[in-house]
């Protein structure tokens, strides 16, 4: 999905992996400006129905080795959680291994973990939250996260698992604060996991 600076974005993936652009699909969000993440998400339905996927925001940096867990999980959702606590991220709540509730107003008190932005959904329950997403969009929610279609169906009593970073090294980057984060605590890290490889 692209929406802000997409042509840099298009630009970058097709001089770093021009022997695999067809794996590529760019789907532009022409209102990514007034929207949030459930829009761009439900404008990749036709694309993604039927089929298993990974959502992940793209403003999240993260080490490559937290999400094969995630993707071999069961549960018909999973969520990518650290333990610690970071401000300004979405907080989920955790209850017999299942999250229950995720929202930005969990308080410190109350929250299990943070979430990173990544989740895998099963085939079994795409087209389902994709119903949610319908459903949202319809009612003109097209400003909040995705997430909510996953709350509904938590309420409905779907299991949404999630798997840890471990200690893996992760940041979402929505400010020049948490950019100079992750040139610090990340990017070297994510470099040496690249040469590794």
């Amino acid at each position: 999905m692209v929406g802000y600076q997409k042509d840099q974005i298009i630009r970058h993936v097709a001089m770093n992996y021009w022997g695999s652009l067809r794996r590529f699909m760019f789907i532009h969000n022409p209102r990514f400006l007034e929207s949030n993440n459930v829009y761009s998400l439900w404008l990749a339905r036709e694309w993604l129905k039927g089929d298993s996927f990974v959502a992940l925001n793209a403003d999240v940096a993260f080490d490559p080795e937290t999400l094969p867990p995630a993707v071999a999980s069961t549960a018909p959702i999973t969520m990518i959680v650290d333990p610690a606590w970071r401000d300004e991220t979405m907080k989920v709540v955790i209850e017999d291994h299942s999250i229950v509730r995720m929202s930005k107003q969990i308080t410190e008190r109350e929250f299990s973990a943070t979430y990173i932005g990544i989740t895998v959904v099963s085939r079994g329950i795409a087209d389902r939250l994709f119903e949610k997403l319908d459903r949202l969009i319809s009612e003109g929610q097209e400003k909040v996260f995705f997430n909510v279609g996953v709350q509904q169906l938590i309420g409905e009593g779907v299991r949404v698992g999630h798997t840890l970073t471990a200690g893996r090294v992760w940041a979402e980057i929505d400010d020049p604060g948490d950019l100079a984060f992750a040139r610090v605590h990340v990017f070297p890290k994510l470099a040496r996991v690249e040469a590794a490889a």
